[in-house]
């Protein structure tokens, strides 16, 4: 599940500087407050499905991020 955030840059200036944006539109995912993805500028269809995907993908059971694994 995500939270989405719309953020007017004209009257809250101190948000785009904080996430170093950019370019508009930019689209900041953040996982445990640590940026996971981002995307700005010209955001493709693929892109934004691709994105999505590997953020809400699982790991595969004995992988590191599962905390299983030799790590």
């Amino acid at each position: 599940m995500f939270t989405a955030y719309r953020i007017d840059i004209d009257t809250d200036q101190h948000t785009p500087d904080r996430f170093g944006v950019m370019s508009i539109p930019t689209l900041i995912w953040l996982r445990d407050g640590t940026e996971a993805a981002r995307l700005d500028g010209l955001i493709r269809d693929a892109d934004l499905e691709d994105t999505l995907a590997r953020l809400t993908a699982r790991p595969a059971p004995g992988s590191a991020a599962s905390g299983g694994g030799d790590g």
